[in-house]
């Protein structure tokens, strides 16, 4: 597994944004992978994941599952 190409200061996968959740992202076989523990300042009620968390989640990963593929996009 290699880890995919990231920004270190974005919310989801960099590794300096003190505030984010730093996700670290694999691609496998064309596959993006990724696993995180929550932390409970991003709940939205208590132990339930925010939805703009969740929405940032989504947001990141459909951008990962593209560059596992090495597909260029904008």
């Amino acid at each position: 597994m290699r880890e995919i190409l990231k920004y270190s200061k974005c919310f989801v996968c960099g590794d300096e944004n003190e505030c984010g959740l730093k996700v670290k992202f694999f691609e496998e076989d064309e596959v993006a992978k990724a696993e995180f523990v929550v932390d409970q300042r991003f709940q939205g009620y208590k132990d339930i994941l925010h939805g703009g968390i969740i929405s940032a989640l989504l947001d990141e990963v459909m951008i990962k599952a593209v560059l596992a593929r090495n597909i260029l996009v904008v």
